[in-house]
């Protein structure tokens, strides 16, 4: 990383340079490693807009990827600023129906969400879903994923019946077009074992629970934070019942 940094002060801040900057940032934020991530995202972002413009998707790109890892050290309120401007310039610039400005809007509710702004949250995440739905069709794995992040926040709200009514075809969507081992598949069954535990519905839960716990050690290995919290979930269940 330091021959990284290195060569972009010697560079004159060349393209391909800037690119290797932002790698780097990336691989520090896979690792947990914020703070040094958010030095040199912050360094690909001044890079980018200088040689790009404020306006190019890619930097706007790389202001998003600061903005996470600046959330990710749990200063929440700084991130939605930057998200917000981020925000603001591609519905400007690409429009409501680009996937980019579509997966900022649910940046943007997570973070709101994270602020205890529960209303506003709500909006965003409801917006991304209509937008992506009207953009690329129900089965799209974009508005697969909006679909499954409305149902959580519609869940953390108690509305059990609009979230089962976005969900249930979040999760059959999602079987048919990515298979039952993709990622956001697994991700709907889980979200599906979360709205039938708040509905008191512990053996239906458990099923999905179990579903998602084993396809998540297949895919990514016991140990992977999603196989654990789905071993997790399915145990507490099987405690309380005995």
């Amino acid at each position: 990383l330091y021959l990284v940094t290195q060569q972009f002060a010697d560079a004159d801040m060349h393209p391909d340079t800037i690119y290797s900057i932002g790698r780097a940032g990336a691989l520090l934020v896979f690792l947990n490693e914020f703070e040094q991530a958010e030095q040199l995202l912050r360094e690909e972002f001044e890079g980018s807009r200088q040689i790009l413009g404020p306006d190019h998707p890619l930097t706007l790109g790389s202001l998003n990827n600061l903005a996470s890892a600046i959330g990710d050290q749990g200063r929440h309120a700084e991130a939605l600023e930057l998200l917000q401007d981020v925000l603001a310039q591609e519905r400007r610039v690409l429009g409501n129906s680009d996937s980019k400005t579509i997966n900022t809007m649910d940046g943007v509710a997570d973070t709101l969400r994270r602020l205890g702004r529960v209303d506003e949250a709500g909006e965003l995440y409801r917006e991304a879903m209509v937008c992506s739905q009207r953009a690329f069709g129900d089965d799209d794995p974009i508005t697969i994923n909006k679909r499954g992040a409305l149902a959580r926040h519609l869940i953390r709200c108690g509305e059990f019946q609009e979230a089962e009514e976005m969900l249930l075809p979040a999760v059959d969507s999602a079987r048919r077009i990515l298979g039952d081992l993709h990622w956001s598949t697994i991700e709907q069954v889980y979200t599906l074992g979360v709205l039938r535990r708040a509905q008191n519905r512990p053996a239906e839960a458990a099923v999905q629970f179990r579903t998602a716990w084993e396809r998540n050690c297949e895919t990514e290995g016991p140990t992977s934070s999603a196989a654990l919290d789905a071993l997790h979930a399915l145990l507490t269940i099987r405690l309380a019942q005995g």
